[in-house]
């Protein structure tokens, strides 16, 4: 069975956090553990993932991130961090340059355990040093992480925008947060 696309929405602040996560940079030999929980969610073909997620790592640096949330040796969790040059040549619309916080995932049985703030926070951490703000983007059904955006200080910023690598037509909303 298809895990949900999305933790389930609940208004409280009831999860119980999982101690003893290490949020930290991926590293080569991650690949196999993103790509697995990456299908479980998205599906997708397994050697072109894998492919996507080995260039990801491979191109870790200053305007680019991709993050592992680590449980007992495990991989639970992971989101990107990508500086975007917004040009509205390239189809972009409405959309600020900067740094953006793109698509976390975090495995089903691991969601509301605060893996997902950890991950968020670890990467503004990241990009702190780089920007004066940050910015993510979000499916507006996803009720949960616009809950978690808003409790860390993200202001919505718009819902009418095109960001022309999005595969999927849904209403998103950007956030910004200054950092």
């Amino acid at each position: 069975m298809k895990p949900n696309k999305y933790s389930e929405f609940n208004e409280s602040n009831s999860k119980d956090n999982l101690k003893g996560v290490e949020f930290r940079l991926a590293r080569l030999g991650d690949e196999n553990a993103l790509t697995q929980i990456h299908i479980n969610r998205d599906g997708g073909d397994k050697e072109s993932v894998k492919k996507i997620f080995s260039n990801e790592i491979k191109a870790i640096g200053e305007s680019s991130a991709l993050f592992v949330a680590e449980y007992k040796s495990q991989i639970v969790g992971f989101g990107r961090s990508r500086f975007i040059e917004a040009d509205e040549e390239l189809g972009y619309r409405n959309m600020p340059s900067g740094y953006y916080l793109l698509g976390v995932i975090v495995k089903e049985e691991f969601r509301r355990k605060g893996i997902g703030e950890g991950l968020v926070k670890a990467r503004i951490d990241h990009i702190k040093s780089q920007a004066k703000q940050v910015y993510t983007f979000v499916d507006e059904v996803n009720k949960s992480m616009i809950l978690l955006l808003t409790k860390i200080g993200f202001l919505r910023l718009t819902d009418d925008f095109t960001y022309p690598r999005s595969k999927e037509k849904k209403k998103m909303v950007i956030f910004e947060l200054n950092i």
